[in-house]
């Protein structure tokens, strides 16, 4: 999922018809074929980027779990049920407002969460290096890349229509281990 595809241009103002609205997260549990329940959360991409015309894109967010079946402390469904927890304690929970706003009550925009990303991260990546919303797609597209799956697959699951998905494989593993090492060790 892109940022700009579920976020708003403006943190001032949203248009309900390109952005994620808060009732439009949809979470369910599902069965794998080896029988492990897991959770999911649904959300519909209104204008993706590559699918302009129809209904948008609906897409699935999985749930992270550890070895021993806990989530993950970076799974996406157990931040999605905090952060909903969050806005329904302080009444901004309302179906027909963004799905992600501050705490100020402002949309988040593509050009804030960059702007948080950067300065989070700024004692992390060397001097350089930016960080920002864009890079996260490519995350599963290695790890694709190194379960060996086909390029139709790291292509479907990412939604690229062309080999655009190639340019997040060739980041040498001994520079993302490096990277990943440096992440770990920020986050203890």
């Amino acid at each position: 999922m892109r940022i700009g595809e579920v976020t708003s241009r403006y943190e001032t103002s949203f248009d309900p018809q390109c952005v994620l609205l808060f009732g439009e997260i949809k979470f369910e549990s599902l069965k794998s074929r080896k029988g492990k329940v897991f959770e999911v959360a649904r959300v519909r991409v209104k204008s993706p980027k590559i699918n302009r015309t129809g209904n948008g894109d609906l897409l699935t967010v999985y749930e992270m779990k550890n070895e021993d079946g806990s989530s993950s402390n970076i799974c996406p469904i157990k931040a999605l049920k905090k952060y909903r927890m969050m806005r329904m304690r302080k009444g901004m929970a309302e179906d027909g407002d963004p799905a992600f706003v501050q705490e100020n009550g402002r949309c988040w925009s593509g050009t804030r969460v960059n702007a948080v990303l950067s300065l989070a991260f700024s004692g992390i990546v060397e001097e350089g290096e930016t960080v920002s919303a864009h890079p996260y797609r490519g995350g599963l597209v290695r790890h694709l890349q190194e379960w060996n799956f086909s390029a139709e697959e790291i292509q479907g699951q990412g939604r690229w229509s062309s080999s655009a998905y190639e340019l997040y494989c060739r980041l040498p593993e001994t520079r993302r281990l490096a990277i990943a090492e440096r992440l770990a060790l920020s986050c203890r």
